[in-house]
């Protein structure tokens, strides 16, 4: 499928046996080479009923900000659990909630950086090990190492 976009909601018969797309793409994705018979005869044979054009918060190539959180369907949520949520109930990349997901989320999307920045580099060889758990205060913040780092790479 386009972009590994396979519904967890539908179900198409494999082998015989009637199987949800998803339990499908699992068995195949775990066994089967990409250029190999079974892999080449499944996406020809089940694209049009397992396969859909999933919404997704961010376009490519932009990258999913996974420490951001946005308030979603009355609750607080990580971006890349809006994505899961659309994944779990097939959001179509074509519906209106996508659409207005995507304008009201667009701050969870960024361009990566061609060379992140790291915070625990020094010179051009030397690498210390991240405390993740350590607290400091940046940018007027207090917050973890770890997240620190993270935005660094954003």
């Amino acid at each position: 499928c386009p972009g590994n976009a396979v519904s967890i909601n539908l179900s198409a018969e494999w082998n015989g046996n009637e199987m949800k797309c998803s339990d499908i793409k699992s068995r195949i994705s775990a066994r089967e080479e990409a250029d190999g018979e079974v892999c080449v005869a499944a996406q020809e044979g089940l694209q049009d009923s397992c396969c859909i054009d999933q919404c997704e918060i961010c376009d490519k190539p932009q990258e999913t900000d996974f420490v951001l959180t946005v308030y979603h369907n009355g609750q607080t949520k990580q971006c890349t659990e809006v994505d899961i949520y659309f994944y779990e109930k097939s959001i179509l990349a074509s519906s209106e909630e996508c659409s207005a997901t995507k304008s009201d989320h667009s701050d969870c999307c960024y361009m990566a950086p061609k060379t992140p920045c790291n915070l625990c580099r020094r010179g051009d060889t030397e690498y210390f090990d991240l405390m993740g758990t350590n607290s400091v205060t940046y940018m007027n913040q207090k917050m973890a190492c770890s997240d620190v780092s993270d935005m660094m790479f954003r």
